[in-house]
């Protein structure tokens, strides 16, 4: 009988109170024959750019004004020819759509790197969105990250309504913007519910 006798509890710990300064718990959930819900991860797209140096025009979306993209193996460079002048820009974007289902978590995982400081007036987006077709290729919808010379924020936007966040700080104990070093290869990942947003840096 439950009601007279010892038992644990248990909880998970989603965030250890990093973010509201209250931890955040959440508990398992258990089915009516006491099955342990579990999520396995579904690999839902993935691209390396493995190939010869050219784009992947099955699967790649491609767009640009006055600045090119150069596709080599292993990486993909978004300013080859450095172009700094105004009303330039290009999109890179694969075809594939990602859905949200109930209950459900949609990570996205991004291995970038800036081989420069970024110029004054320079935009750089780079996650989960849908954008226009034509300079300067704004995002329409989505959720992303924004570089620009302040730093590093994270985006919402709902039908071209943004919410921006506060640029990210180097840590809890400093303040001042996180920046990239140059040429170093960061790890960045957006994980997107229904009801809310992560951001990660490595």
């Amino acid at each position: 009988d439950a009601a007279h006798m010892g038992g644990v509890r248990i909880y998970n710990e989603n965030d250890p109170g990093d973010v509201t300064g209250i931890a955040e718990l959440s508990s398992s959930e258990v089915d009516s024959d006491a099955r342990l819900r579990q999520a396995v991860d579904t690999l839902l797209d993935d691209e390396s750019f493995p190939g010869s140096g050219a784009q992947n025009t099955g699967k790649i979306n491609y767009y640009n004004t006055t600045m090119t993209a150069t596709f080599n193996t292993g990486n993909v460079t978004t300013n080859a020819t450095n172009q700094g002048a105004v009303n330039t820009g290009l999109v890179l974007s694969t075809y594939r759509h990602f859905p949200l289902y109930g209950a459900n978590t949609l990570y996205i995982e991004m291995e970038l790197s800036f081989s420069n400081a970024i110029p004054t007036n320079t935009t750089i987006d780079f996650g989960a969105f849908l954008r226009n077709t034509t300079q300067p290729y704004a995002p329409t919808d989505g959720v992303y990250l924004r570089y620009t010379q302040a730093g590093l924020a994270a985006v919402l936007n709902y039908a071209t309504s943004e919410t921006v966040s506060s640029v990210f700080p180097k840590s809890k104990t400093d303040p001042t913007p996180w920046l990239p070093v140059v040429n170093r290869k960061y790890q960045f990942i957006i994980s997107i519910s229904l009801r809310e947003v992560s951001f990660w840096v490595n």
